[in-house]
């Protein structure tokens, strides 16, 4: 984690969870454990530690998008659950399949992946298991890291700034704008960038036209 200080504000920087990270996550925690199903919900949906506890079955609309209104920001998130991905979503397939599989276990409730006693975890519970699951695995990566990844994987499958934030439920474009910039500089000296789309005109237009 990364801390930089501007004159209008703090940033704390948490890195996004790589292939590596993801890889050494799942040999430790497998399918029917409570800490795999948590980290494949977080990494699929994209959502803050806060609205991931309470996301359950009853978010997931007809049409097979799961839909929920943040808590920081009131803002809609739309993330595809069992509907078709977007083009530029396809090669991210393998991770929804995943994460079902490993939620499947814990169905029946109110919430994804409930507590002992069948209610929601607490924001801080989820936050302290993940802390002490990644320190387990010597992994310098975070809960809110997730969200990050997200976004990444995102645009690098070609999605815009726009269609991006629709499934993270991002409202302040300028974040997922930086996250599109990082990327592609980064792809640009390995000769493999992307051009993508980084105009925010139309940020503040409802995002929820981008999905089916």
């Amino acid at each position: 984690t990364v801390t930089l200080r501007t004159k209008r504000r703090k940033v704390v920087r948490r890195p996004p969870w790589t292939p590596a990270h993801k890889a050494a996550y799942r040999d430790r925690w497998p399918i029917g454990t409570v800490p795999r199903a948590l980290m494949e919900l977080y990494n699929w949906t994209g959502a803050r530690a806060c609205d991931g506890v309470l996301l359950g079955p009853q978010n997931i609309r007809n049409d097979g998008i799961l839909e929920y209104r943040q808590s920081k920001t009131g803002e809609r998130a739309y993330v595809p659950w069992t509907s078709p991905l977007p083009a530029w979503a396809a090669h991210l397939e393998p991770e929804r399949q995943m994460m079902l599989a490993a939620i499947a276990p814990f169905a029946g409730h109110l919430c994804f992946v409930p507590s002992r006693t069948g209610k929601p975890r607490s924001e801080k519970a989820v936050i302290t298991l993940f802390q002490k699951t990644c320190r387990e695995l010597g992994l310098s990566v975070s809960l809110h890291g997730l969200r990050k990844t997200r976004a990444v994987e995102s645009i690098d499958g070609g999605a815009t700034t726009q269609q991006g934030a629709a499934w993270t439920g991002h409202i302040d474009m300028r974040e997922y704008e930086e996250y599109a910039r990082e990327f592609d500089r980064l792809k640009a000296v390995t000769g493999t960038s992307q051009q993508l789309d980084l105009d925010v005109s139309e940020s503040r237009l409802d995002v929820r036209r981008n999905f089916p």
